[in-house]
């Protein structure tokens, strides 16, 4: 109680040195959970693939796909199986594979289960368990016409944020990375994503997708040379490599600013300790003579601005929760979770530890008689 008394005092003796403390420590909190936040993000998109970083996986486009299933009115499979007949030895495809509703509202995508097993994008609510449906997509039991007639059940167990990303493979080139695996989706309702086991019956209703992964049990280096020769075909290893690069381009800008911004609040947290520890010497006198340790008074100061931080943590979260409000893009579609609160935490630990040095070094080997001296 004594600590909160003597930081609401502080604070009206130096209102404004402290609004300015708290909004640059405001900003702080923003800026290190939006690299969490991005961190994150980019972790999501690796997630579902990253079991295929491997050298014995490629990513292979069929550059025949649209001759062979216009011209010649073969099916995706059909036209996949060109450029794999001379492959030697055991394989797996991972792949993704679409199909629309006859009514045009649904679309349904389908993800190899050893890919869905491992998605990561974002929820408002439920889970992954079964299904997943885009923002304005009901959970529950869903019966899909396609367009042979047959109806799909399908159950959605968790709903996406608003702004979210699908799981696409339609592209390849040199310098792709695995943001190229998805397309960006805004409240676009009822697209719903599963597993291949949940179509298993009406798999054949579902088209594939330009793009695949193969991963080989054996020969891995002359089947690919051998894909090589007849479709473009990607190690994944490059892709592996361009996704590292890209997340390291997202950093290398970002980072040095949140750099500058914390060695700002320090800067800022250390002269406010200061200053308000000289302010308090007298009243730390006499809390030193009725009995109070110098480690006690320490705690006293830390505790004011450990409320001063809580307070920009706070404000922090109210500015992110208004920028999703008014769909500002940086914001839309993150989440905070635990990764965010273990970085403000620490956030927050490090700010009370550096104002702490100030009331260390200015108690170290003084007595409450040389205090009472210097503020008589």
């Amino acid at each position: 109680m004594n600590a909160v008394k003597l930081s609401l005092l502080n604070f009206r003796k130096n209102i404004f040195s402290i609004i300015l403390v708290i909004l640059e420590t405001a900003t702080l909190f923003l800026s290190v959970n939006y690299l969490a936040s991005t961190l994150k993000e980019r972790r999501m998109l690796i997630a579902p693939f990253e079991f295929l970083f491997n050298n014995k996986t490629a990513f292979v486009s069929d550059d025949n796909f649209l001759n062979n299933t216009i011209l010649f009115n073969e099916t995706p499979l059909q036209s996949r199986e060109h450029i794999l007949e001379n492959i030697e030895g055991d394989y797996k495809i991972y792949d993704i594979k679409s199909a629309n509703s006859t009514d045009g509202k649904y679309t349904v995508i389908s993800l190899s289960d050893e890919i869905y097993s491992r998605l990561a994008l974002p929820l408002q609510s439920g889970s992954y368990k079964s299904s997943v449906g885009t923002a304005g997509t009901m959970r529950g039991e869903h019966e899909i016409t396609l367009p042979s007639g047959d109806v799909l059940k399908i159950t959605t167990s968790g709903v996406l944020t608003a702004t979210t990303f699908i799981p696409e493979m339609n592209k390849v080139n040199s310098a792709m990375s695995v943001s190229a695996f998805y397309a960006n989706s805004v409240n676009e309702p009822n697209i719903i994503i599963t597993n291949r086991s949940s179509i298993s019956e009406l798999e054949g209703q579902f088209r594939g997708r330009t793009c695949f992964f193969i991963e080989f049990s054996e020969n891995a280096a002359e089947n690919i040379a051998a894909l090589r020769k007849v479709t473009t075909t990607m190690p994944i290893s490059d892709i592996a490599e361009n996704s590292q690069a890209e997340l390291n381009d997202d950093l290398s800008g970002f980072v040095p600013l949140t750099c500058v911004i914390g060695f700002i609040v320090l800067l800022g947290i250390v002269f406010i300790s200061v200053i308000i520890f000289k302010d308090n010497e007298r009243k730390n006198a006499v809390f030193l003579l009725c009995g109070y340790s110098k480690k006690g008074i320490v705690g006293l100061h830390c505790a004011g601005i450990f409320l001063i931080t809580v307070l920009s943590a706070g404000i922090s979260w109210a500015a992110f929760e208004v920028l999703k409000i008014l769909k500002i893009e940086a914001a839309v579609g993150m989440k905070l979770t635990f990764e965010n609160l273990v970085v403000s935490v620490l956030t927050i630990l490090a700010l009370v530890t550096a104002a702490a040095i100030a009331p260390m070094i200015l108690t170290a080997r003084r007595s409450p008689a040389d205090y009472l001296r210097e503020t008589n």
